[in-house]
This record gives C-alpha cells, structure tokens and sequence, in this order.
C-alpha cells in the first residue's frame, strides 16, 4: 500500500518535479563531486531511483560506461528521463537501459549478481522501508571492488516542521501522532552497511538550510514533487492551520523568511 502510493504521488507529480528540486540537485552535484574523486572510470552503472534523469546525465558525461542502467518506480519519471537522452545518444557510444520496477521488489531481480562496478542513488532511500535488505542486494549486484555510493535525506530533516507539530499537538491537548517521514538514523545506516558486507570509505552528515516566504509555500513546494508522507491517516485541517501559524512563529527570519533544513548523508562504500 505505501509503496503503491509513492508510486502514484511522484507520478502524477513528474511534469512539475524539476522546476521544485533545488534541493536534490544540489545533493546530486555533491554526490556526483565524491565519485569524481575516486577517479575511476565504471563500466557498468546502475542507478537507483533516476526520476527525471538529473544524476543519469552527469554519470553519463562524467563516466561514459559501456552500460547505464536506470531504475525508477514511475513510468511518468522513467519517460521524462528517455526524452532528455534522446539527443545524447548520438553522441555517446552508452547502452542506456531503463528499468519501470520498485527496488525492494522486482527491481531486485534487475541487480544480477556480480556486474556492476558503480551503484548509486540520491535522494530516494528516505523512502525505502527495508533498508537491510536492499544493501544486502546491492552488495550480491556489484563486482568484488565495486563502489556503492549514495546520498538521502535523514534524521533531522524538516526538524522545524516537527517541532512546531509538536507544540501544536501539546497545545490542543491531543496525543501526538508522528505526521513526517520516519527517517533513518546515521548509525542506524552504518550499522546496516557493514553488516551487508560493505567497507565504507566516506560517511558524512551535511545540513543544507533553504528559506521559502511562508510555511505553506514549503508544504506546497513538497506536493509539487510528489514528497507526501503517505501516511493512511491525514492531518486535520485545524491541526494544519495551527501548525502553520507555529511554524512562521518560531523560525521567522529577520528577512522574514522560514528556515527548512534538509540532514543528508553522504556515503562512499565499497564491496
């Protein structure tokens, strides 16, 4: 059921993600400088979660493999992406493969065993339920020596909004209901990387900080790229409106601004 509805939120979302990802592009250019570093050019790349295709182009200029192999759970993503290779194919010797399936499903069966020297993904595993489990399928894909790199937002993401639902809830005298994703802890990702056999090389926490004119411009930024909780229970309407007066009350700038903070976790791992 969640996955189904993540899968339904960012397609009928994938026309207006581009223009609301300031974001996770920019988490995509930092991920993308880490590789660079390594220095080492990849045959074969898989790419989890390519949505729009940002981070596609960059491996395929940056690295120019034999073989792309993108993976995403929405058809709408997987053919806004198609469109932009279109015009690059001609120019480059790369066998691109798009892959339609969800990764802690069918997508898994896509990984084959020992074939892959790059596999990576930003912004997506904030999403994935069974984190474990999908390292340890990762770890079964890639060649002895292969790099598994990844950025995703974590704990501590969107803390102002918690604390302002929080304080609402207290407020209201009403039994506080969790309305955010349940990001991952730090240590919680380490612990899961080591125990499916990765050698972890780079491991750091970064805070990016982004200002919007008002709560509700945020919450809409949100809906525009499909990012809903997806949670069965939605939040009430006077709990939303008091949430958002909260919100502007206790992280208004001097410019009059709202303070957003985005915790990510950028990894370099190898098999």
């Amino acid at each position: 059921m969640y996955n189904l509805c993540m899968k339904n939120s960012f397609n009928s979302h994938a026309n207006t993600y581009d223009e609301y990802t300031n974001v996770q592009k920019k988490v995509a250019s930092n991920l993308l400088a880490k590789l660079k570093i390594k220095g080492k050019r990849s045959r074969n790349i898989y790419e989890i979660g390519c949505g729009t295709g940002y981070l596609s182009q960059a491996l395929l200029n940056t690295f120019e493999p034999d073989n792309l192999y993108l993976n995403d759970i929405c058809p709408n993503m997987l053919s806004l992406t198609k469109l932009k290779f279109d015009g690059m194919r001609k120019e480059s010797t790369t066998r691109i493969h798009f892959i339609e399936a969800d990764i802690e499903d069918e997508a898994a069966r896509t990984l084959l065993n020992n074939k892959y020297d790059l596999i990576c993904s930003s912004s997506v595993f904030q999403w994935i339920k069974t984190l474990e489990q999908v390292f340890i399928k990762i770890n079964n894909a890639l060649m002895q020596d292969g790099l598994f790199s990844f950025a995703f937002f974590i704990d501590k993401t969107f803390t102002e909004l918690n604390t302002a639902f929080c304080d609402v809830y207290k407020n209201l005298n009403m039994e506080y209901e969790n309305p955010l994703l349940d990001f991952y802890k730090k240590d919680y990702v380490l612990r899961a990387l080591k125990k499916s056999g990765f050698r972890v090389e780079n491991f750091k926490t970064v805070e990016h900080l982004c200002y919007y004119n008002s709560p509700l411009e945020f919450m809409k930024t949100l809906k525009q790229v499909g990012a809903s909780n997806f949670r069965e229970k939605n939040v009430s309407y006077i709990v939303l409106k008091n949430v958002l007066k909260k919100y502007k009350e206790l992280f208004k700038t001097e410019n009059n601004k709202v303070k957003v903070t985005y915790k990510v976790l950028y990894c370099i791992s190898r098999k």
